[in-house]
C-alpha cells in the first residue's frame, strides 16, 4: 500500500473516501518494497532535541509524524559535543508542529479560551465521505451512438436531441450510465427559451465519457445568456429558500455546532426526512452582525442548510451534519420539509468548452447589463449547472479549447456552479480560460453556493475570481488541494456571510484568498466567519499584493500555516470602511511544509472514521547534519571568518552589521528519490528593537565554498529564493519547506547550500541560529524518502508538436531535452521493458519552476487497458523530478497525459520515471 506518513508532492489518495482504509494505525507500513518501522521511545517535547548528528553524519529513521513521537538513532556523525558515534534525535518535535486550535487530543467540541474553534468538516463531500464514488452504476447502459440515438461523434452535426433522448430513456428506467464513446459532440439549447443544452432530472443518471482527453463536447451557441451548457436539477426548483410546509418553530436556541434540535412538534416527521433548518435574518440578527442599513432580510435571508433528520426523541430531532451557524427563537428558528432533491448523479470523464462569442468588443465590466453587447449575451452563461444536488459528483471533466475558437477562450463566461447542493464532490476537474470576466458574476470557474460540498483536486486558470464561495447557504464547504492560476481578481468570499468553510492546501499562483469586508455591489458586506485557511502554498503573488490570504472575517477566522515563496499572510483589522476587529487568528505564516496535519480535512475523516482516534502517520525519513556552516559581516568586518562560532547571525543593516549565514549539506547519503525537504534551524530573534524577524531563505548554486575560508567579500552569490520564516523571540525549532532545490541539487552536483538573509531594508531584527559548533540543537536537513528502486524505461511513443522534441527525450537522463505536445490529452508512452510492481513515478518538467502542469498518470500491463493511477498537478516550483505515489500494482507500461499548463496548452516532459520493484 502507499505511504501514508506524509504529503508529497502530489495527492496520496484518488479519493477522499478512501482515507477510511488507507490511513495507517500501528507501526509498520510498505514503502516501494520495503517495510518502515517505527519505534515509539518516548513523546516529544516542544523544546527539540538535546542532542545532534555531528558534521557530516546522517541518521535514517522510520519515524511517526503522528502521535507518540519517533526518535531516530544516528549511525556515523555521533554527538555534537564529541563528534563521536550514537547520536540521537527527536524527529517529531524537530521537523513538525502542530496548530494550537488543532492539537493532538482535538475533539469537535474543543474550544479556546477566546471562544474559537476549528469546526468538523470531515462531512464534507459524496455521502458525507463515507462511500466512494462508484465505479459501477446500477441501471442500464447505453451509448448515444448506437441505434435508436445515433449521436454523431465527428462534431459535423448537432448531437444534441440524440444525447438528451439517451439521457431521458435511461432517466426514466431509473437510472444508469450514458456512455459518450471518444469523439465531439456538438451540442446546443434546442430554443431561445431553453436554459440548457442538456438536462438531467432524473435521480442516478452519469453521464461518462470515455476520457478527458478522448471524448469532447462542444457547445455550438453564442447567445447563452443565463444557460448552462449542462443543467443537473430535479424537474420542481429545489432551492432552499423555498420548502414544501410543514413548518414547525424551535422551543430553544440551537447552538453552534449543535446536532439536536428542541422543536415544538415532531408528528409531521420520521427519521430519514430531509429538512431546510433556518432562521431569518432580523433587525436584530443584522444589527449583531454590523451590517445595519445594508442587509435585509429579503436580500440575505438568514442562515440557512439542509439536514437529514437521523433520531427523533419526543420533541428533540437529531440531524445527521452539525450546525455551522447559532439558530435562534427570536429569529424565528425553524425546521420545514425540504423539496425533493435530485440524488446520485454524476459527470464524469469528457472535456467540455464552447464557441466564442464573434463579436470584438463589448465585454467591458458593466457590459453585461447593456443590450447588444458581447458581455449581455454572454452573461450569467455556465459549462455545469448543479441545482439541488445531494450525492453527486463531477470527476475527471476538464474545459478545453475548441480548435475554431481564435482567442485562448474555453467558455464565455463561467464554469462550474454549485447552487443549493450539498454533499456534492467535485474531483479533479480544471476550468481554464472564460471569454467575459466582467461584472455581475462573469467569468468565475468555481461558484459554490451550497453545503459540505468537496472540491478536491480541481485547478481554475484565469478566471475573474479562480473559486467564490457567497450567502448564508453556504457553509461546510472543503476546497482540498485544489490550485488557481493568474485570476484577474483574487479568490473570494464574495457576499453576505458564507458561515465556516475550509480552504485546505489551496495553492495560489498569482492568487490571494480574499476573506473579508466587501463594501461592493448589492450590499456584499461581511462576507465570512469561523472560516479556516490551512496552510496555503504561495507561488507568486498577485499583482501588487504582497500576501496569499487576507482574513479580515466577521468575529473571527483562522490562518494557520503557509508555505511557499508567497507566504505572507494579512489579518490586520482596519479597513477604511469597516472596523473588522477583533483580529483574526494567525499561527506559522512561512511554516505550512511542516505542519502536521498538513492536511485537516483528511485527519478530521480519518478521526471521524476510525471512532474519534486521531491517525498516526508513517514515513521513512533520512537527516542530514551540515558539513559546512558559518556566517559573514560586512563593512570593516567584510574579510573576517566566522566558521568556527556557535551561533548563525541574521541581519538586514547597513555597512558593519549586514549578516549572512551559508549552510551547505552533502546529498551523496541519499540513494532514493526524494519526496520531501525540511531545512531545521533551532534560535530566536535577539534584538532590543522587536520580537519578531523575518528570515530569507536562498538557494545558492556555488557550493565551493567552506566555512573556514568564507568571508563576506567572497562569499557565494544568493541564488533563488525558496521561502520565508517569521522567528519570535522564543529560542525553538524551525522549520521550512526547501523540496523543489534540494530534488534539483541531487540531479545536480550531489550538494546543496542555503543561505540565510532578510528583507533588504535596512531595519531587520538580529536573528541567532545554533551552528553545528554549538552543543546541542544543530542545524539539519530532513529528507522524506522516495521509493526504493528506479525503472527506466527502454522506449517511449508519443506524438510531438516539433521533431526536436522527440519521446525519447523523456527517456535520456537528460533535463535539458523534452518531450512536448500541444494538444489537450496528449501522451507520452513509456515501455518498462517487462512487468513489475509500480508504486510510484517521477515526472521533471520542462519550465517546471514557472509554471503548474496539468495531467495523469496511467499504467497498463498490455498498452491496452489501462488504470489511472494519478491526476492532479505538478508544484509549480521546480525543474527537477517531482514524485507521485500510488499503488502498487503491476505494470509494464507508463502513460502521460497532458492538459496544458497554468500558462498555455504545451505539455513539455523531460523525464519520466517509474519506481517500485
Amino acid at each position: 500500500m502507499g505511504r501514508a506518513g506524509h504529503r508529497p508532492n502530489t495527492r496520496r489518495l484518488r479519493s477522499p473516501r478512501a482515507l477510511g482504509i488507507v490511513v495507517l494505525i500501528g507501526v509498520s507500513a510498505t514503502c516501494g518494497g520495503e517495510t518502515a518501522t517505527v519505534t515509539a521511545v518516548g513523546s516529544s517535547t516542544s523544546a527539540g532535541p538535546s542532542s545532534a548528528v555531528g558534521q557530516g553524519g546522517s541518521t535514517k529513521a522510520s519515524g511517526s509524524d503522528g502521535a507518540g513521537g519517533g526518535r531516530a538513532t544516528g549511525g556515523a556523525g555521533g554527538t555534537a559535543a564529541n563528534g563521536g558515534s550514537g547520536g540521537s534525535i527527536d524527529l517529531q518535535a524537530t521537523t513538525r508542529w502542530r496548530s494550537d486550535m488543532y492539537p493532538e487530543n482535538w475533539t469537535p467540541a474543543m474550544t479556546d479560551s477566546a471562544g474559537r474553534f476549528i469546526h468538523d468538516f470531515s462531512y464534507a463531500g459524496y455521502h458525507k465521505g463515507e462511500t466512494a464514488i462508484p465505479s459501477v452504476i446500477p441501471g442500464m447502459s447505453v451509448k448515444v451512438t448506437d441505434p435508436p440515438y445515433l449521436a454523431d461523434p465527428t462534431g459535423a452535426q448537432d448531437s444534441r436531441a440524440a444525447i438528451q433522448q439517451a439521457i431521458d430513456d435511461v432517466g426514466s428506467q431509473g437510472g444508469g450510465v450514458v456512455l459518450l464513446p471518444a469523439g465531439t459532440f456538438r451540442v446546443k439549447p434546442a430554443s431561445q427559451g431553453d436554459k440548457f443544452s442538456l438536462y438531467i432530472k432524473h435521480d442516478g443518471v452519469v453521464l461518462r465519457g470515455e476520457g478527458r482527453d478522448l471524448t469532447y463536447l462542444f457547445n455550438d451557441e453564442t447567445y447563452m445568456r443565463g444557460r448552462s451548457v449542462i443543467y443537473l436539477s430535479p424537474p420542481k426548483t429545489p432551492s432552499w429558500w423555498y420548502d414544501e410546509g410543514d413548518e414547525v418553530l424551535l422551543t430553544a436556541d440551537a447552538s453552534n455546532r449543535a446536532t439536536q434540535l428542541k422543536v415544538s412538534g415532531a408528528a409531521a416527521y420520521a427519521v430519514g426526512d430531509w429538512i431546510i433548518v433556518r432562521a431569518d435574518a432580523t433587525a436584530a440578527w443584522v444589527a449583531e452582525h454590523n451590517m445595519t442599513g445594508m442587509w435585509n432580510a429579503q436580500l440575505v435571508r438568514g442562515p440557512m442548510s439542509l439536514r437529514q433528520i437521523t433520531a427523533i426523541n419526543g420533541l428533540d430531532i437529531t440531524i445527521d451534519i452539525p450546525l455551522r451557524y447559532p439558530l435562534l427563537t427570536r429569529d424565528s428558528a425553524r425546521i420545514l420539509r425540504a423539496r425533493k432533491q435530485l440524488r446520485e448523479v454524476g459527470l464524469e470523464d469528457f472535456s467540455i468548452g464552447g464557441r466564442e462569442h464573434p463579436w470584438p468588443n463589448g465585454f467591458g465590466d458593466l457590459d453585461y447589463n447593456v443590450e447588444g453587447t458581447g458581455g449581455y449575451e454572454v452573461h450569467n452563461a455556465w459549462l455545469v449547472t448543479m441545482l439541488g444536488v445531494v450525492d453527486g459528483w463531477v470527476r475527471r471533466v476538464g474545459s478545453y479549447l475548441p480548435p475554431s475558437n481564435a482567442g485562448p477562450y474555453h467558455s464565455v463566461s463561467n464554469g462550474l456552479r454549485l447552487y443549493h447542493t450539498r454533499n456534492v464532490t467535485i474531483e479533479d476537474v480544471m476550468i481554464h480560460h472564460p471569454q467575459y470576466e466582467g461584472g455581475g458574476g462573469n467569468g468565475y470557474p468555481f461558484l459554490v453556493q451550497g453545503s459540505d460540498n468537496l472540491i478536491v483536486d480541481c485547478a481554475a486558470v484565469s478566471g475573474r475570481h479562480a473559486y467564490s464561495l457567497k450567502s448564508m447557504t453556504t457553509s461546510g464547504n472543503v476546497l482540498l488541494e485544489s490550485s488557481s492560476s493568474h485570476p484577474r481578481y483574487g479568490t473570494d468570499f464574495h457576499m453576505h456571510l458564507a458561515m465556516s468553510n475550509l480552504f485546505d492546501s489551496p495553492v495560489l499562483e498569482k492568487d490571494y484568498i480574499d476573506a473579508t469586508y466587501r463594501p461592493y455591489g448589492s450590499a456584499h458586506g461581511y462576507t465570512t466567519t469561523q472560516t479556516v485557511i490551512w496552510n496555503g502554498r504561495g507561488l507568486g503573488y498577485h499583482l501588487d499584493k504582497d500576501y496569499i490570504v487576507d482574513s479580515r472575517q466577521f468575529a473571527w477566522g483562522l490562518v494557520i500555516g503557509s508555505e511557499g515563496v508567497a507566504p505572507g499572510i494579512k489579518t490586520l483589522p482596519l479597513l477604511d470602511t469597516k472596523d473588522t476587529s477583533p483580529e483574526d487568528y494567525r499561527e506559522g505564516e512561512g511554516h505550512g511544509g511542516t505542519l502536521e496535519p498538513h492536511s485537516l480535512y483528511r485527519d478530521q475523516l480519518a478521526r471521524r472514521l476510525n471512532g474519534g482516534k486521531a491517525p498516526s502517520y508513517l514515513a521513512e525519513r533520512e537527516v542530514i547534519a551540515p558539513t559546512d556552516d558559518t556566517f559573514t559581516r560586512g563593512g570593516i568586518y567584510a574579510g573576517d571568518n566566522y566558521g568556527t562560532e556557535k551561533l548563525l547571525h541574521v541581519k538586514d543593516a547597513s555597512s558593519d552589521y549586514v549578516r549572512h549565514s551559508y549552510l551547505k549539506f552533502a546529498l551523496n547519503v541519499v540513494q532514493r528519490p526524494i519526496v520531501r525537504a525540511a531545512l531545521l534551524l533551532y534560535g530566536r530573534t535577539a534584538d532590543q528593537s522587536g520580537t519578531h524577524g523575518d528570515v530569507r531563505v536562498h538557494g545558492v548554486a556555488n557550493d565551493n565554498w567552506f566555512e573556514t575560508t568564507v568571508s563576506y567579500k567572497n562569499q557565494p552569490a544568493l541564488g533563488p529564493y525558496l521561502a520565508k520564516m517569521v522567528v519570535d523571540n522564543k529560542s525553538s525549532w524551525r522549520a521550512i519547506d526547501v523540496t523543489a532545490f534540494v530534488q534539483a541539487q541531487k540531479d545536480g552536483d550531489g550538494t546543496v547550500s542555503f543561505a540565510l538573509t532578510q528583507e533588504m531594508n535596512a531595519d531587520g531584527l538580529f536573528v541567532q541560529f545554533a551552528s553545528k559548533e554549538a552543543a546541542a540543537d544543530h542545524p539539519q536537513l530532513e529528507i522524506v524518502l522516495g521509493p526504493v528502486q528506479a525503472l527506466s524505461g527502454v522506449s517511449a511513443v508519443g506524438a510531438v508538436s516539433d521533431p526536436a522534441t522527440k519521446a525519447s527525450h523523456a527517456i535520456d537522463q537528460d533535463l535539458s531535452t523534452r518531450w512536448s505536445n500541444d494538444s489537450h490529452g496528449a501522451t507520452l508512452t513509456v515501455d518498462l521493458g517487462s512487468v513489475h510492481v509500480v508504486d510510484a513515478a517521477s515526472v521533471a518538467f520542462y519550465r517546471g519552476d514557472q509554471r503548474i502542469a496539468f495531467f495523469e498518470l496511467r499504467a497498463s500491463v498490455d498498452n491496452k487497458i489501462w488504470t489511472t493511477m494519478y491526476a492532479g498537478q505538478s508544484r509549480g516550483d521546480s525543474n527537477s523530478r517531482q514524485v507521485f505515489t500510488f499503488g502498487p500494482l503491476p505494470a509494464r507500461y507508463l502513460r502521460y497525459v497532458g492538459f496544458g499548463n497554468s500558462q498555455n496548452s504545451f505539455n513539455s516532459v523531460t523525464e519520466l520515471l517509474g519506481h517500485g520493484k
